[in-house]
């Protein structure tokens, strides 16, 4: 299973919040400091922009993601709660008029 407070921890330890591409897409910055994070290196142009579009993309989303990922575990289970109680009062009532 997904170790979301791993990522988190690893998210904040790298120190910084949103990446942005620099002006020729080739690498990754934070505006605090504007220090490289990820440059793409690659022969081709278009796999280069792409990394880096994905790794932008997926540094950015990961928070969203993470707090939807516990969301959704957090209502799971409350589901799975809810299940177990049914499924005992359904066996009493097998038992009892079964």
């Amino acid at each position: 299973m997904l170790d979301t407070k791993k990522l988190r921890e690893k998210q904040n330890k790298a120190g910084f919040g949103r990446l942005y591409k620099n002006e020729n897409g080739l690498a990754a910055w934070t505006y605090e400091g504007m220090r490289p994070v990820v440059a793409a290196q690659s022969k081709n142009l278009n796999n280069a922009l792409a990394h880096i579009d994905y790794i932008v993309a997926a540094a950015n989303a990961l928070p969203e993601a993470l707090d939807e990922i516990e969301r959704l575990r957090a209502d799971n289970e409350k589901l799975r709660k809810i299940a177990a109680v049914a499924g005992e009062g359904l066996a009493e009532m097998m038992r009892r008029y079964g």
